[in-house]
Parts: C-alpha cells; sequence; structure tokens
C-alpha cells in the first residue's frame, strides 16, 4: 500500500503535469524523469514476460542521484495511481494531443498532404560504423 506521503507527491505530480507545470525528461521509452531542486522522480513500467504483467516503478533519488525511496505498483490502486501519473507523463512528453490535433487539421484541409522523405533513424549509420 503507497504512504499517504507517496500518494499526495505521485498524485500532485500527475496534477502539475495535466496542467503542463511539470517538464519531465525521458531517459528511454518507458522512463522519464522530473528533476526538481532537492533531487529528482523518475517514472517507468516495464512489462514482466514471467508473470504478463505490466509493472510501474516511481522512484526518489537524492541530489547525488542516489535512489533513496522506491516504490513499485503491486496492489490494483497503486498500479492504477503509477499507470495515471505515467501516461500523463508519456503524453506531455511525446506531446500526443498537440499532436492528434495537428494532424486532424492537417487531414481536414483540401491540400495536399504528405511528404515523400521519410525520416528514418538508421539512415545515420554509415557502412564505416559497422563492425564487419
Amino acid at each position: 500500500m503507497i504512504s499517504p506521503e507517496f500518494k499526495e507527491i505521485i498524485v500532485k505530480l500527475t496534477q502539475k503535469t495535466k496542467d503542463r507545470k511539470a517538464r519531465w525528461y525521458s531517459i528511454s521509452e518507458d522512463q522519464f524523469a522530473l528533476k526538481l531542486k532537492e533531487g529528482t522522480v523518475v517514472i517507468d513500467k516495464s512489462y514482466d514476460s514471467y508473470t504478463e504483467s505490466t509493472n510501474f516503478q516511481f522512484s526518489i533519488l537524492n541530489q547525488d542521484g542516489v535512489k533513496i525511496e522506491s516504490l513499485v505498483g503491486v496492489e490494483s490502486d497503486d498500479l492504477n495511481l503509477l499507470d495515471d501519473l505515467f501516461e500523463v507523463v508519456r503524453r506531455s512528453y511525446y506531446r500526443v494531443e498537440e499532436t492528434i490535433k495537428s494532424i486532424a487539421s492537417e487531414v481536414n484541409n483540401d491540400d495536399e498532404i504528405g511528404d515523400n522523405e521519410v525520416k528514418d533513424k538508421s539512415k545515420n549509420i554509415n557502412d564505416s560504423d559497422l563492425p564487419f
């Protein structure tokens, strides 16, 4: 069970993120962090193929980057709270609503749309970078 203090932090972070008042950065596709004055909070999502379940972890790091507290969503209420935070952070970081709104606007006009130049990250690799 989440302590009342942890719950309050998570609820406040979720609301601040919804209000666009929290600037998260991405550590990886499923891990985000928020740097604060006294430390950093991290939310991450993982999938356990053995149990076939999605897991969330909320961590607090001190100013030196040392994990001082961590919460893994185990009970359903904990999972829901952490899932809500993760999803709000992910949607905010990737600007999901703005992107959808922009795409909807673009496809609803009569102009020609599309770019025949696909931006593929793999194109940045040179043959000389390959080990063989």
